[in-house]
């Protein structure tokens, strides 16, 4: 299993979608969440802590497609 740390978290209105950015050695991940259900992982590696932001809110706001590939 690999470290990481929780940075942030992001919810929806209603509270039933939940976006987590994490901190891990190997760089960012964003882990989105609805209904409590783990849909996704986005692997930011590469990405600023911004654009991560910007992913876990457009998630929860309902923005973009809600079937982003599962990269990890």
């Amino acid at each position: 299993m690999k470290d990481y740390t929780l940075i942030s978290t992001y919810w929806s209105d209603d509270k039933t979608k939940r976006a987590e950015i994490h901190k891990g050695d190997e760089g960012l991940s964003v882990r989105l969440y609805d209904h409590e259900s783990l849909q996704n992982v986005r692997n930011l590696n590469n990405f600023s802590i911004h654009y991560a932001e910007d992913c876990a809110e457009n998630f929860v706001m309902g923005i973009g497609s809600s079937k982003i590939q599962l990269n990890g």
